[in-house]
């Protein structure tokens, strides 16, 4: 019996033979291998058998993403084989091939081996997309390759963006949901740390996967009022962050109790504002009796906070 690699005889006279196959003899190994048994007739069977080299390999590293943002997982794969189909699964589950972005095919590399290149992508719709990321690859009819993991994790955080408070107590929340615990919060107001003599930070669970962080004081004023910010550190690269615009609303009357005995009175009211009222009105009776611009001590048209305004006469119905 006489074995032969492209033609060239490789050993003789054994019923078995190995050859070691490393990611650097791809075209070595592969090929058609010819088996020619000998007899004194001369009339020698021959056995034909190609032998192809495939593999997967995860391009991606295990990585933790905000959600709304895009999953990407890269794999490459390589065959010496004409027909290889790809699939990526999430757990045990096929993701749609929908999801799939093939970048190149068919880059050949060295004799006989082409390499692909494909991803995978989707955005990231919660902590329910967590999971391990594998690609398949299918070598002829039944023969399945499959790459090392790729671990996803998606963490967010979520808050009211608008909140109006009239001076005093006012308390602030954010929630965060992921598999990955966060050890800390960071509030920043108009880009500066928050003042902690005035301000009390907490985070607390409200369940496996979901955190309150919340920000309170005691003495709100209209100079309190801006961009809160709060980030939740997770001790990795990313850290989802929220948003709060904290909004000022004050009014005042200079007098609760008018007696007047002619024919027209007055009534002034102060107000603090964020951003600057544009107008506001007077009832009487719960029906509206005017509709006045106010006249501020700042009329500066860049000052967003707009304090001590005044009304101005009311004609007596």
């Amino acid at each position: 019996k006489q074995w032969y690699q492209r033609r060239v005889a490789i050993t003789a006279g054994m019923h078995k033979w190995m050859y070691p196959v490393t990611t650097q003899q791809y075209s070595d190994a592969s090929g058609m291998y010819t088996c020619k048994y000998m007899f004194e007739d001369g009339k020698n069977p021959e056995l034909e058998l190609g032998l192809h080299y495939a593999s997967v390999t995860m391009e991606t590293p295990s990585f933790i993403i905000k959600k709304g943002e895009m999953v990407s997982v890269v794999v490459k794969y390589y065959s010496t084989y004409p027909r290889v189909q790809l699939k990526f699964y999430r757990g045990d589950v096929i993701i749609p091939a929908s999801d799939y972005v093939v970048k190149y095919r068919g880059k050949k590399i060295e004799k006989g081996v082409f390499v692909h290149e494909a991803s995978c992508n989707f955005e990231a719709k919660g902590p329910e997309d967590d999971g391990d990321i594998t690609a398949g690859l299918l070598v002829g009819k039944d023969h399945e390759i499959t790459s090392e993991k790729c671990h996803v994790k998606v963490i967010s955080s979520s808050a009211d963006s608008h909140v109006y408070s009239s001076g005093g107590e006012l308390r602030l929340t954010s929630s965060y949901m992921g598999s990955v615990k966060p050890t800390s919060v960071v509030w920043t107001f108009d880009g500066k740390a928050v003042n902690p003599v005035r301000w009390t930070s907490n985070l607390t669970s409200d369940g496996a996967m979901k955190y309150i962080a919340s920000l309170s004081t005691n003495s709100m004023s209209v100079s309190d009022a801006g961009v809160y910010v709060v980030e939740f550190i997770t001790g990795e690269a990313t850290h989802p962050k929220s948003k709060i615009n904290v909004f000022f609303r004050s009014i005042t009357l200079s007098q609760k109790t008018i007696i007047s005995s002619g024919k027209t009175w007055t009534a002034m009211a102060t107000f603090d504002a964020t951003p600057m009222a544009i107008k506001f009105q007077f009832l009487f009776n719960d029906k509206p009796i005017a509709f006045i611009e106010p006249i501020c001590k700042d009329e500066s048209p860049k000052k967003e906070k707009s304090t001590d305004c005044d009304s101005a006469l009311i004609p007596l119905l």
